[in-house]
């Protein structure tokens, strides 16, 4: 499943250098990304919004700021 990630991370940092986000936030956004694609059992091609939705209610922010930054991280 790793490459999987891999890939689906590849593609991401693609898509966010596409639409000109700054180094430090594709860093931060593919950091998350990853992390939730990790932490998954799904493989990523069968993800759905739920499984988003889900992994944002159990994650343990430590601050407001993170909240909204992976929040709007995964709307997009």
């Amino acid at each position: 499943m790793s490459n999987l990630v891999d890939k689906f991370l590849k593609i991401y940092i693609e898509k966010l250098k596409y639409f000109n986000y700054s180094k430090h936030t594709i860093r931060d956004y593919s950091h998350y990304f990853e992390k939730f694609l990790l932490g998954t059992s799904k493989y990523p091609q069968h993800l759905t919004s739920n499984d988003f939705e889900n992994y944002l209610l159990n994650y343990k922010f430590s601050s407001v700021s993170q909240q909204n930054q992976l929040i709007y991280h995964y709307n997009h």
